[in-house]
């Protein structure tokens, strides 16, 4: 990764709230410190799977956009296969606002 994100680092995982009122998902670290909380909704294991790859999405585009030895050669062939710049500067700013530094 080029540059090294503030948030609680990964690997994310899920676990199902047993015990509480609300049910839900918690998202822990390996630690189990919860990272995030999920409560009862129709979408809640699908957001629960989102927020627990999270660290993975981030840290898999932040390599591929900036960090891998071949970045340029990357970055050409999706420009040369039909991804926009503009695409590609959305993927950027959003890697960028991901790690606080679009302020």
């Amino acid at each position: 990764m080029a540059t090294q994100s503030q948030h609680t680092p990964g690997p994310w995982e899920m676990k199902k709230r047993i015990g509480h009122n609300e049910g839900g998902w918690d998202i822990i670290r390996p630690q189990k410190a919860i990272v995030a909380t999920t409560f009862s909704s129709d979408e809640e294991e699908s957001n629960a799977r989102l927020l627990a790859a999270a660290p993975d999405l981030l840290e898999a585009v932040d390599w591929i956009i900036n960090g891998h030895p071949n970045a340029k050669k990357i970055v050409t062939a999706m420009l040369m296969a039909g991804i926009s710049k503009d695409d590609l500067n959305v993927w950027k700013e959003t890697i960028a606002k991901v790690k606080g530094e679009d302020q």
